[in-house]
Formats: structure tokens, sequence, C-alpha cells
């Protein structure tokens, strides 16, 4: 009689109603009041998972009812059941009060496992309200109860709940000693082993017993698996992504929390998505994301708090803190890390105090105040004595205000004690930031070349992580602080006595738009392994889909702001953010369950880069060192390392400069009048300003060169390179082809892009902005031999995406729009909408060379670790081998006049056909230049291309 199938509906009703009497008489009518409580109690205790209010009226007419028949059991079964429902209500106290009547009625009845059973439902309620010591007092008899019963299968859950409490307690080794005991029992309970063997497992998880860890949750999840337990596995496989998060395995973390994810709806279990978040906000802070760990960490905290889930509370406040010391918050951090400390206080809670004081100490160091940073690091050292990689942490933050107060030989002491703790475990995070401080002690001391080998090593250990991240923006945050780290090295291995030029410059590379390099590599016609996409991520794909819709309206509703942004209100402003940030959370999202598993190639070497040249070119990678530029020149017989020849904050000014110079002559319509004149004038001075500073260092490695590969770093990512003008006044152009690329590794894998066999595809769509448009483009396919055109309302989207499959070349003449706040959504116009980056990337273009006349379509977003962001690496992406693009905005008519010289003296004035890009375009801006025009007029334009 345990199943409410089996209880009569006259029962049934009476425990409805809430009236006791009828209730009463109806089981004394039936015999054997205890069997039918016991059936009526567990009735309520399911009525209260689902629906709360109704089983407090049950349980309160089923107490009642027992008081009324009088036996001392069916009271105390009744209370039990009552308690049971108060702490789903989060009535603790009541629920409390109910337990120790129902204990009281037990002994009167002589009854010591109906005793023990109450204090087992009291260990709960006494957890629930963080009262653990008593929960640990009532575990003790409900197991002395139980084993006097000889029930195995109770004793074990006995030793499985004090398991919890003592994990609780911030007892862990406790907690495994209990559940070992337990696994013992449970052979024949196949859900209630699985069930320990993960909370086991989380234990081990606290000692840093990642192994044995794994082991635990593997074996519970293939049970849940074969089961069929649904919830169970999304919690153990939350559990497993911690896991994985706290050894540095943030790859697999992110596709186990998205799997997890999935599982779990906001309404059915909020508390358990809730604590996902917390855990998911943890690995994007080890990620480098500390705004989207504040926002899911914002999310999670008011229903952590609402369901009285105090530890994950606690937890949830320290990683808001870390997100909030990680954007320079500090003042909002210390609020919040007291908030967490009176948590952990009542608690008692020994490592939730370790990690307040190392949250403080990193406040402290934030705030300039090395000495209590460092011994409130070293306090939290010691407090995390059993959990090694916790105090490894501690260990670095210590050594790092160790040298900050120049006390390096200390600082190395901590550092070696963190590595001999950390090594075997290889979280790669971690070892990373502990060789950085090493190398950076060693250098102090003089030791270059071992300063050097530890951030060899340190790079080693970032690579180890970014390059399995699923998502070019994770990688990019990863890299984050860390993007110095290998300027430094290459610093380091060229300070070195014994040398290193092929080591710095892989250093140099590595750092470089590495997801670029990846799809440079990849054939340019290859399109990714399909994998259907399951019922979540269709819904997903719809949704993502709809956002980049609304967004892209959004964006058009700005087309004629100009080009220092959209002149919109706040409501446009939320209202975009919004949707930008969702439609990055299911970008991150798809990503991190995506079968890609793109791993970085290998960079390429000076060598192979030397193997690619022409006798007559030369590649120019410019890097940082210590704030300063400096480039490595390769030709096809010497390579060569120009160190620190200009500051880079006066190569921004200078680019600014210029900038500003482009802007104003592009706003005055670049006038034939005296007042032109000084525009001109002024222009060329930035330029020659320019020129002193990134290529007059260079120039007798340039001499004789016909063609040159500039490979841009920071500020000169925005330099129109074949513009500057040097002493002699002479630009740069006049001397050679000029061509750039995101990096030399991008330069070669363009060049080994096959080229379709298809012909040429020409664009054209006028608007109010550029009514020449479609004119350029008539003009352009009049001159290419063979060449299909959409012009106007023929140019829609659905037409313009099918055409462009299998075509050797591209011309687009539209208007086209650069989104800095959300680089995705920008892209071109056509006539029925835009084609945004978004389905540019789609596109499998085969190598095609691509020419777009537009404004600003060579503007990119420079993110973290020189990624590009825009249409740029939209058509990377897809296959491009080579892009013309402008680095401002196009004057209409000039523009028509400039590709029609550039197309006449490539298909037509050369001997072949085939002439290259650069030296079609070099001989239109020669033409130009020469009849004495602005640079804002014939220098827009530039190649990026081959090596």
């Amino acid at each position: 009689m345990t199943q409410s199938a089996t209880i009569p509906q006259d029962l049934l009703d009476g425990l409805a109603s809430g009236l006791s009497g009828g209730l009463s008489a109806a089981i004394r009518a039936r015999g054997d009041a205890k069997a039918w409580v016991d059936s009526l109690a567990e009735a309520v205790e399911r009525t209260a998972i689902t629906d709360i209010a109704r089983a407090m009226v049950e349980a309160q007419s089923l107490v009642r009812a027992a008081d009324e028949l009088g036996d001392k059991l069916p009271r105390a079964r009744a209370r039990r059941a009552m308690a049971q429902t108060l702490a789903y209500s989060n009535r603790f106290d009541d629920a409390i009060a109910h337990l120790q009547e129902a204990v009281r009625f037990a002994e009167q009845a002589d009854d010591p496992l109906e005793a023990a059973r109450a204090h087992m439902t009291t260990l709960h309620a006494l957890a629930r309200r963080g009262q653990l010591g008593e929960a640990v007092v009532a575990g003790e008899r409900a197991l002395r109860g139980f084993d006097a019963a000889g029930e195995r299968v109770l004793s074990a859950r006995a030793h499985i709940n004090l398991g919890v409490v003592h994990r609780m307690r911030d007892e862990p080794r406790l907690a495994i000693t209990h559940f070992n005991i337990a696994v013992n029992a449970l052979d024949e309970q196949p859900i209630l082993l699985a069930q320990l063997q993960s909370n086991r497992a989380e234990a081990m998880l606290d000692v840093h017993d990642f192994a044995g860890a794994e082991l635990a949750f593997e074996a519970a999840l293939k049970t849940f698996e074969s089961l069929g337990m649904t919830r169970a596995q999304a919690i153990v496989r939350g559990n497993i992504a911690d896991l994985m998060g706290r050894q540095g395995r943030v790859e697999k973390a992110l596709r186990f929390f998205e799997i997890a994810r999935r599982s779990f709806s906001e309404a059915d279990a909020p508390g358990d998505l809730a604590r996902l978040w917390i855990e998911q906000a943890e690995v994007l802070l080890a990620i480098g994301m500390p705004a989207e760990a504040g926002e899911a960490c914002d999310q999670a905290l008011p229903i952590l708090r609402a369901r009285a889930l105090t530890q994950e509370t606690g937890r949830a406040l320290i990683t808001l803190a870390r997100a909030r010391i990680e954007q320079g918050q500090a003042a909002s951090a210390r609020e919040v890390i007291a908030e967490a400390a009176a948590i952990y206080v009542s608690l008692g809670h020994t490592t939730g105090l370790a990690r307040m004081r190392s949250l403080s100490s990193r406040v402290a160091a934030a705030c300039g105040d090395h000495a209590s940073a460092l011994a409130l690091a070293l306090e939290a050292a010691e407090l995390f004595r059993d959990r090694p990689v916790d105090a490894a942490s501690a260990r670095r933050d210590a050594a790092h205000e160790l040298i900050c107060l120049g006390r390096v030989t200390e600082g190395e002491l901590q550092i070696a004690m963190a590595l001999e703790a950390t090594e075997s475990f290889g979280i790669a995070p971690l070892l990373a930031d502990l060789l950085v401080l090493r190398a950076r002690a060693r250098a102090d001391a003089g030791r270059l070349s071992e300063a050097a080998r530890d951030l060899s090593g340190a790079v080693d250990q970032i690579e180890r992580v970014r390059g399995a991240l699923p998502e070019h923006r994770f990688r990019s945050a990863f890299l984050g602080s860390r993007a110095g780290v290998y300027s430094r090295a290459a610093t380091a291995f060229l300070d070195a006595p014994d040398g290193g030029r092929e080591r710095a410059f892989s250093f140099v590379e590595r750092a470089k738009g590495r997801s670029l390099q990846d799809l440079a590599h990849r054939e340019s016609d290859a399109a990714p392994a399909h994998v259907a996409p399951d019922s979540a991520e269709q819904a997903m794909l719809a949704e993502l889909s709809q956002l980049r819709g609304e967004i892209g309206a959004l964006y058009a509703r700005t087309e004629r702001a100009g080009p220092d942004g959209p002149r919109v209100d706040s409501g446009w402003s939320a209202s975009v953010g919004e949707r930008e940030r969702r439609a990055r959370t299911l970008e991150g999202r798809l990503a991190s369950t995506s079968q890609l598993g793109l791993i970085f190639s290998s960079p390429v070497s000076i060598d192979e880069i030397q193997r690619r040249l022409s006798h007559d070119s030369v590649l120019v990678e410019y890097f940082e060192e210590q704030g300063e530029l400096s480039a490595f020149v390769i030709s096809k017989i010497s390579a060569v390392v120009r160190r620190k020849f200009a500051k880079l904050s006066d190569v921004s000014i200078h680019v600014d400069a210029m900038a500003f110079q482009i802007e104003r002559a592009v706003v005055r319509g670049l006038p034939d009048t005296p007042s032109g004149q000084r525009l001109l004038r002024d222009a060329e001075r930035t330029l020659q300003a320019l020129h002193r500073a990134v290529l007059a260092p260079l120039a007798h490695d340039l001499v004789e060169k016909r063609r040159v590969i500039f490979v841009p770093h920071g500020p000169l990512f925005r330099v129109p390179f074949h513009a500057l003008v040097d002493c002699e006044g002479i630009a740069a152009v006049e001397r050679f082809e000029c061509v750039t690329s995101p990096s030399s590794t991008v330069a070669c894998g363009l060049a080994g892009r096959r080229g379709a066999a298809g012909g040429t595809l020409v664009v054209g769509v006028s608007d109010p902005a550029i009514p020449r448009a479609e004119h350029e483009a008539a003009c352009v396919a009049g001159l290419v031999p063979g060449a299909r055109i959409l012009l106007g309302q023929e140019a829609t989207v659905t037409r313009v995406l099918a055409a462009a499959q299998g075509c050797s070349a591209i011309h687009f003449a539209t208007h086209a729009r650069f989104v800095r706040a959300s680089p995705s959504a920008s892209g071109i116009r056509l006539a029925d909408g835009w084609l945004t980056a978004w389905n540019i990337a789609e596109l499998r273009l085969r190598g095609a060379e691509v020419v777009l006349s537009g404004c600003d379509t060579g503007k990119s977003e420079i993110a973290t670790g020189e990624e590009i962001m825009g249409l740029t690496r939209a058509f990377l992406t897809a296959g491009a081998s080579s892009l013309v693009l402008s680095h401002w905005r196009l004057n209409d008519a000039f523009a028509e006049k400039i590709f029609a010289v550039m197309y006449q003296k490539k298909y037509h004035d050369s001997p072949t056909p085939t002439v290259g890009w650069s030296g079609a375009l070099r001989a239109a801006q020669l033409e130009f230049r020469g009849r004495g025009l602005h640079p804002a007029a014939w220098a827009p334009l530039f190649e990026i291309g081959p090596a």
C-alpha cells in the first residue's frame, strides 16, 4: 500500500478535504491505522514535489487525523510527512519542530527505526538551514538507529547524507570516508549507487583528486544513461564540466555545460540551472570573459537566494567578486566579498574563508597596496593546505606581490612551491602564469636564457588551451592579458646570448590572427562536415537567425548617420545591445558543442616564407617590443630584425593625424581649389611623418624590390602603406607594389588556395549616397571578358549568393557599412537587403578574387590576438584568395575612374590577363597620383593578398 492508486478513494478525498474527522473515521473503518497512515504520508510527500499548496492541506489533514487516532506511530509518521512538506516550502523551523515531535512519538512507541527515519529527515532540514553541526548529530543518531535495526540500505543512505553534510562543512575527507562505506552496501541499488558516486566525485573534486573524481562521475553518468534518467544525467554532466574547468580543460568544460544546460528548463529546474550558471561563470573567468561571468552570476543569485541555497550563494558571490575585480571594479568587489564572507563565517567554512583572503589580496593589489596583498595571499595559501591547486594559485599571487616589492628571491621560492604542487595536475592557465612570473624574476636577475625558456613554456601552455577553444571569441578572450607573453618571448629570444631569431619569429606569428591562419590553410572549397542539429540546436539556430535579422534591421536605420556612428536614442542602443548580447551567447553555446574541434595549425617559418617569395619581393612583419615597434624583414635570401625603431604611442598619434586629414578632405568633397591644395599639403605632412616612423627605418631593406607584403601590428592595420611619402616626396607606391596580410601564415595560406575556374560576377546597386555604383559596375563588366552582371533590382541577396558560388572573381559596387560594435553585422547592401558578414562567411568562394568597391570595406575591429573582425574576415573565411578593399569612404566619381583604369591595366594593357591585383591597382594609383590628386581620392584602395 505505497502507491496512491491502491489507496481507496474515500481516504484520498478525506486527505484532500482538510477535514480530519472524516479521514480518521475512514482509517478506523479499514483497520491497520499505521499502514494506511504510511501510505497517505507517502502520497503527501509525492504531492509536495509538484504541488506544495495542495500538499500542505493534505499534510495538515493527515496530522489531525493521526492525532485523533491516538496511536504514537501514526502520529510520528504524519509529522514526518508534514515536516517534509514544510521543508519544501523553506519553513525549516516549523519542519524541525514537527520532527522533534515525531522523534518523541516514535521513542514513546519504542520504534527506533521510525525515530531514525525522523532523525534523517531532521538532518535534511538542519542542513538546508545551515545548521551543519546539528545536522551531523541528527545523521549519526539516524545511522545508529538503522544499524541497530539491521537496515543495511538505510544505513548506506545515512552514510551518504552524512557525507554530503561533511562536505558542506568543508570536511571533504570525512565525506569521502562515509561515501566509501556506503558503496559496499549498494550493490543492488543502481540508482542510489549512481547518486552516491556523483556525491563521492564532488568530494574528491574538493581535495583535487581529479582522476578519481572523473572515474566516479563517469560511473554515475553511465548508470543514469542506462536508466534514461535525463535530469540526473544533466546534473552529472554539469559536475563533469566543473571538473574540467578546474583542470583548465576549458573547451571540454564548455561542451559539457552546454549539453547539461539543454537538459534543464528554467521552469522545471531553476535551482539546478542557477548552479550550472555559476560553475560556467567560473570557466568564463578562466577564459577571460569577466563581463559574461558577471552576467551569469547576476542571473543566478536571485534564484539561489530564493531557494535558500546558502553554499551555492556563497560560491556565486565569490565568482561575482572575481568578475568585478577583473573588470577593475575594486570597490564593488569589496561589497560582494563582505556579503560572501558573512555566509562562510556563519558556516565556519575554512575554504570559503580562504577564498575571501585570496579575493581580498587581489583587491589590495589592484589598489596598489602590495604589502597587504602579500599578507592576504600567504594567509590564503596556508588555509588552502589541503587543496594544492588553490594553494598554488594563492602562492602565484604572493609571488607577484613579492616581485613587485623587489623581493625577487622570495618570489621565486613561492613560484617553485606552486609549480611543484601544480605540475602533476597539468593545469595549463595556472602553469602559464607561474612560468611568466618566473621569467620576470629571472630576467630581472639577468638570467636571460632561462627567462626565454620559461616564456616559451608559458606560450606552449597558453596555446594548449587557446588552440582547443571552439570559437574565435573564446580564443581572443583567453589570450586577453596574456597577449604580451608572445612579444615578451620574442624579445627574450632576441636578447638571449645564444640568439633565437627563428624562435622569436614563431612567437610573433603565433600571436597574430590564429583563427584566420587556420582558415587560410583550409582548402578553399572545403565545407565543414555536416552534423544534423538536434531539436535544441535547431531552436537556437532559429533564434540566432531571427536576432541577426533584427540587428541588421536596427542598424539599417542608421545608414545615413555618417562615419562617426549612428545618431540614435538610448532606446535604440539598448535594443541593439540586448540583441547583440543574446546573439553572442547563442553563438558561443552553439560553438561549444561544435564537432569541428579546430586545432591551431603551425605558423609558417622563415624558411617557408623564403621559399614562397620571388627574388624581387620582401615581407615586412611588424611586432611590438616593450611599447616600441620592431619588424622582421624577410626576402628570398635574407631575414633580418630591425628593432625598436619607433614608439607605438607616437605611431598611433601619427595614424590618428593621418586619418583626420583624410576624413577632412572627404567631408569637403576633395575640392580642386587653393583650399584643396592646402588639404593636400597637410595630408602629405602626416603621411611623411608616418613614413619616417614605420618605413624609413627599413628603407635599406626595401631597395630595388618590386613587391612588398606588409603584416601590420596594432595601429598599423589602419595605415595605407602605399600612400606613405618619403623625405623626397616620393610615395611608396612609386617604388613598389604594396600588399597587406593579417599574418605571414595567412599570406602563405592564401597563395595556396586554388582558384575556381568560373567567370567573373559584377554586382552593382546604386543608392542616393552612391548614385554611380551601377554605372561603375557596367563599366567594369564591359572590361572583363565574359563577365556576368547583376544590376539594381536584379541584385537580390538570393541571386547574388547563388551566382557567387564558383566564380573566379567578384566585383561589388554597392553601399557598405562597418559596425564596430558588432562587426558581424557589417555588410554590403543589395537590392532587397544587406549581405552581412554572417551570410558571407557561409559562402564557398573556392579561391575567388574579390573586389569591394564600397565605403570602409577594409575597416575591421582588431580583437585581442589581432583577430580581424568584419568583412575582411568574412570573405577570407568564405575562401577568397585576395581582397581589394577601402581604408575609408570612397568618392563615387573617383572610384569609377580608378576601377576603370585598374581593370583596363589588368585585362587589356598587360602582356597577360593574369597580372595580379596589386600590379593593376598600383598602375591605377600611379596614374591618379600623377595628376596631383589628394590621397583621399587615389589611395583608399588596398589589397589583402598572398605572398
